[in-house]
């Protein structure tokens, strides 16, 4: 730091004896050697806010031509941060006729490259009127344009300011930088500037200058270590670096960068965070930026979103979504390679993820485009859309979201089959932990006639929808799917990936009072359960022993509650009708599994009430015995390996040797291969003898 510590001390010497010179004529040898000292201090260590101001005010005074001028201003390289008060300085010597337009420009240039440097934007932002009034200027009118482009907030877009900009650009033609200017002020204020951004105009709104210059900043910030990045020490911009020509896309749908440029003291731009502890300090103060459309790609706006919603903020989101989505996909043919399509999707899927609700417009959208889509483009991202979508009463969602699925499910493959079951499970959560309570909250706000808050219940302003119950949409739902994996089976002739989807939605069902309160059980249907008991496949026999153990608490936790509760009576049955049917499967299935009795006692079993011509002309020994643990199809490759590992080598085996204590063994054997689903069945409903 010694060599940093002199070259500063010589910077200093330099800058005191410029500001103590006299020049006449012709430049002095003593005069280029300080200028010489001065740029070497500068692109090598940077020179400190002090400096900086004289430096401003040498360059800026006159007293010099412009060759020198111009080099002073050139080595205006900052250590850390740019004091406001230099800009005051060149805005005021502006205004004077002492410098020429090419110091003005090189000056208007300087403030640019370390806009995002200054320390205190408060004094900068007063002279914004100043900087607006020589937009008249042709030579300064690009510069001055793209720094009123940072400096422009929403309190400073004026009608007469607006006129101008017309005027200007009436007179000029489709400058880039005219264009860049109204833009942004379009964006603040949408209802007052009519003009069209198109893409035409938004590609190349600056050209990229001062390369070296640029760089030479950028190094010297990097050697000090600052908290700004390489990155972001200048604000970004639509320049023609930004944006290659073979790359060019349409503007509508990129979703757009964030652009903060804080001058209230009381607030602070998202730029200036830097860890979640920054975002829990200033969460209350956060500026949202410009294009609000920025919220998609960034997970700090989300939580303030969450956090500290805003309607207006809100709307305008919603607003960028409608638009956006329609012309990205109902508009015209998105295609699958393009790589925008799949990441915009995906950004979606996280939004409506991390805010647990589903955005109007991102429905609205799916509305649309399940009645045109083939089922093949981003059919993940879609799927999964779906599984944030709002409670709606049950005729509503089949005829908009369901009905499109139905027709997905019955016309694709078993592989598209799954990713469907996987929705509906996916959706049913979604509706059990998340819109369900928001339903019921809203239920109460309306009984008790309370004024609901912005965030109690929904973020977005929902539209008037007619009452509904939101339990009978939830149990309509459950009915249909039972339906559609009964047929969905069928067709597929009970295949294994098939059947683990099914499952993995019962299993939910099996659970929903105890995990989510559900004030009913439903359940499944016999095509599904005696499916899954006949299957050649052991894994769907053992889940749905222990889906039929899950609904047994379930009902019992029903009873319970509704003890306990004087909940109001339901529209549709709350599940004790079916517990005659319920203790028929159970019957069946223990008849089946364990005692031997499957086709014996037919008057009182909901499967084997076969008459007897039927079972006697069959001809099949050991005929009850079938469906056993160790005979059954499913199970038969087990049976075999505990023989295979427990009796002596050469013995003929067969699975009636599996009885007595070694059935037990047996039993323990099938723990250990985890199918504990048959064990809990069987100790939940088999009184064991002491």
């Amino acid at each position: 730091m010694s060599d940093d510590g002199s070259g500063i001390f010589k910077a200093e010497e330099a800058i005191n004896f410029l500001e103590n010179e006299e020049p006449k004529g012709r430049v002095k040898v003593e005069t280029s050697l300080a200028v010489e000292r001065i740029e070497s201090v500068a692109y090598s260590n940077g020179l400190p806010p002090d400096q900086l101001v004289n430096l401003v005010k040498i360059a800026t005074g006159g007293k010099y031509d412009d060759s020198i001028s111009s080099r002073l201003i050139r080595s205006l390289i900052p250590q850390k941060s740019v004091p406001g008060l230099a800009v005051v300085i060149i805005a005021s010597r502006i205004c004077s006729n002492r410098l020429s337009m090419s110091i003005k420009c090189l000056l208007l240039r300087w403030i640019v490259l370390i806009f995002n440097l200054i320390d205190d934007l408060k004094d900068v932002h007063s002279l914004y009127g100043i900087f607006f009034l020589f937009l008249e200027s042709d030579t300064l009118c690009p510069h001055l344009c793209h720094l009123l482009y940072y400096l422009t907030r929403k309190k400073d877009v004026r009608n007469f300011r607006i006129r101008k900009l017309l005027d200007l650009q009436h007179r000029r033609g489709m400058k880039p930088y005219l264009c860049a200017l109204l833009a942004v002020y379009k964006r603040h204020c949408p209802n007052v500037v009519t003009m069209a951004v198109t893409a035409s105009t938004t590609r190349l709104w600056f050209k990229e200058t001062d390369k070296s210059w640029r760089e030479a900043i950028k190094k010297v910030q990097l050697k000090y270590d600052t908290r700004e990045t390489v990155e972001s020490f200048s604000l970004s911009v639509r320049t023609a670096k930004s944006v290659p020509v073979a790359k060019r896309r349409k503007l509508i749908g990129n979703i757009p960068e964030i652009q903060t440029a804080t001058i209230n003291e009381k607030e602070i731009s998202i730029e200036q965070l830097f860890s979640f502890e920054d975002l829990l300090a200033n969460i209350e103060k956060i500026e949202f930026p410009s294009q609000v459309a920025s919220v998609v790609n960034s997970p700090f706006l989300q939580h303030v979103l969450s956090c500290n919603p805003d309607f207006v903020v809100l709307q305008r989101l919603n607003f960028w979504l409608n638009h956006t989505l329609y012309e990205e996909f109902l508009n015209s043919s998105a295609s699958e390679s393009d790589p925008y399509t799949w990441m915009l999707l995906r950004q979606l899927n996280h939004l409506t993820g991390f805010l647990q609700e589903s955005v109007p417009a991102v429905e609205a959208f799916l509305v649309r485009f399940l009645f045109t889509w083939n089922g093949l483009d981003f059919r993940p991202l879609i799927l999964q859309l779906i599984t944030h979508l709002s409670l709606w009463p049950f005729q509503r969602l089949n005829d908009l979201v369901l009905e499109p699925l139905r027709k997905l499910f019955f016309s694709s493959s078993v592989y598209v089959k799954c990713q469907v079951m996987y929705c509906f499970t996916e959706l049913l959560r979604n509706f059990l932990a998340v819109e369900l309570p928001r339903q019921q909250e809203l239920l109460q706000e309306e009984r008790s006639q309370r004024p609901r808050g912005l965030a109690s219940v929904s973020l977005f302003v929902e539209d008037e929808v007619e009452a509904f119950d939101p339990l009978k949409t939830i149990y309509d739902f459950i009915q249909f799917v039972d339906r559609v994996c009964v047929v969905g089976l069928q067709v597929e002739r009970d295949h294994a990936l098939l059947q683990h989807w099914v499952l993995n939605f019962f299993e939910l069902v099996s659970t929903s009072h105890q995990q989510f309160s559900l004030p009913f059980v439903l359940i499944p249907s016999s095509g599904i359960i005696y499916r899954m008991l006949f299957s050649s496949n052991s894994m769907a026999v053992s889940r749905l022993c222990q889906i039929i153990v899950n609904f047994k608490k379930e009902f019992e936790s029903l009873k319970i509650t509704q003890g306990e509760s004087q909940a109001c009576p339901l529209g549709f049955p709350d599940g004790f009708q079916s517990i005659q049917r319920f203790n028929q499967y159970i019957l069946d299935i223990c008849d089946s599994l364990w005692r031997n009795k499957a086709f014996i006692d037919r008057d009182k079993s909901f499967c084997f009430s076969m008459p007897s011509s039927v079972t006697d002309s069959l001809d099949v020994r050991h005929m009850n015995e079938l469906f056993s643990i160790h005979h059954h199809l499913s199970l038969a490759g087990e049976a075999w390996k505990f023989l295979h590992q427990t009796q002596p080598t050469g013995m003929k085996l067969t699975p009636s040797l599996i009885k007595g204590r070694s059935r037990r063994a047996y039993m323990e054997f099938l723990r250990q291969r985890n199918f504990s689903g048959i064990l809990v069945f069987l100790e939940t409903f088999i009184r064991t003898r002491s």
